[in-house]
């Protein structure tokens, strides 16, 4: 009796953790579905109520600032829209790190880029201008962004209207594993799998409840019939003693009756 307590208790123990486990992955992958949902084009960002998350693609802001960045990180940024934008674009400054479209040369497309600002400037059009440019450019005196010698710097330039999020922090370490997770093995051995190991589980564990509770069942019948027929017994054997004793008496009384006649 013991032992079967310890064995409930334990698979008790172990349910409830695997469901929280469980259902804390759901959570997750739930967040990561909705933020999913409002990506049209690749230009734009995975978001849940204004606030997005990237994967570094490149080491361009592999740096030595405190806020740098690498491709093994995942960075964490507000997301710009039309109802924010005039309201986050006029509070940014030199060494704000934005998030923008980009048309890149050596790819032949527009891409998202996330780089530090390193100035303001008015363009001949008359409009304003943000220069971008990335931690490990910075780095190299050759192609460190100087306003007085633009010929040789590596940056970019960029409208208030290219800006599409504005960064915000990192994870450090968990931009492979989100790599990982988009890829269709990650996701399958990951998300795929895990779920399909715990539906499994809670199939044997509601089968061993079952088998456990029919046991407890049998056992709680066959005691039962156990104690109805101590009982039987019992009956029948008060009323052998009854018969029994009325045997006596009546066997008692006719001897009785026998030796008054005789006296």
């Amino acid at each position: 009796m013991l032992e079967e307590k310890k064995e409930k208790k334990w698979w008790k123990v172990v349910s409830v953790v695997l469901n929280c486990v469980f259902y804390l992955f759901v959570a997750i992958l739930l967040i990561f579905s909705i933020s999913n949902l409002g990506m049209k084009t690749e230009l734009d960002i995975p978001s849940i109520f204004g606030k997005g998350y990237l994967t570094v693609q490149t080491s361009s802001m592999d740096g030595e600032e405190e806020d740098s960045f690498t491709p093994k990180d995942l960075i964490f940024v507000k997301v710009i829209t039309e109802k924010n934008r005039e309201k986050i674009v006029s509070k940014l400054e030199i060494g704000d790190i934005v998030t923008f479209a980009y048309y890149s040369d050596e790819i032949g497309r527009t891409i998202l880029n996330t780089h530090r600002i390193v100035d303001f400037s008015t363009g001949s059009d008359g409009k304003q201008y943000i220069r971008t440019q990335g931690d490990k450019y910075a780095m190299n005196p050759a192609y460190k962004y100087n306003p007085d010698n633009l010929s040789s710097a590596k940056f970019e330039t960029i409208s208030y209207e290219d800006i599409k999020a504005v960064y915000t922090g990192k994870w450090t370490g968990a931009g492979n594993t989100m790599k990982f997770l988009q890829t269709s093995n990650g996701f399958l051995l990951c998300i795929v799998l895990p779920t399909a190991l715990f539906f499994i589980f809670e199939a044997i564990m509601l089968v061993m409840n079952f088998l456990r509770i029919k046991n407890h069942k049998n056992k709680e019948t066959m005691m039962k019939e156990h104690e109805d027929e101590l009982a039987r017994i019992k009956a029948e054997l008060e009323n052998e003693k009854e018969k029994m004793r009325a045997e006596l008496l009546a066997e008692l009384e006719k001897k009785e009756k026998n030796e008054e006649i005789k006296e």
